[in-house]
């Protein structure tokens, strides 16, 4: 295999693998490129990447992520040795192990938390809400 083509798809596999919402996926998701839900999944997953639950995404099933961030509802453990970020319509309900937690103001964690860089969650009152959601209509119109 050449060079180039070793590079097209490496290039390739970093592209987000998006669950576009009214799509209900069931099963686990074991990906090395970031993950996008709007929809539901059913499942478990080994992501080495990002995974993000936006509003309206649900997921059901256990997380091990490299990053997380939280829109949407999760039922579930979320373990990264990352950042967890939970944003204002963020819903977790199950345990939480991360290297760093963010939460936002309005966003509900009912489980234990569990930090393992041993510092305290992070509070924030999110003021980046217009700018991430034209990122996401972009991202929705892209695919």
């Amino acid at each position: 295999m050449s060079e180039k083509s070793r590079r097209i798809r490496d290039s390739l596999a970093k592209r987000p693998t998006i669950i576009a919402d009214a799509t209900i996926f069931q099963g686990d998701i074991k990906s090395s490129a970031p993950v996008v839900v709007f929809g539901m999944v059913e499942g478990h997953s080994e992501i080495d990447n990002l995974l993000t639950i936006e509003k309206p995404g649900v997921w059901v099933g256990n997380i091990n992520a490299e990053g997380v961030i939280v829109n949407g509802k999760v039922k579930g453990n979320i373990t990264t040795d990352g950042k967890l970020e939970v944003g204002p319509s963020g819903h977790i309900l199950g345990d939480v192990v991360a290297g760093t937690l963010a939460i936002a103001s309005g966003a509900v964690i009912e489980g234990e938390m569990h930090m393992t860089d041993h510092n305290e969650p992070h509070h924030f009152e999110e003021k980046r809400t217009n700018a991430l959601l034209e990122n996401i209509e972009q991202i929705k119109k892209a695919v």
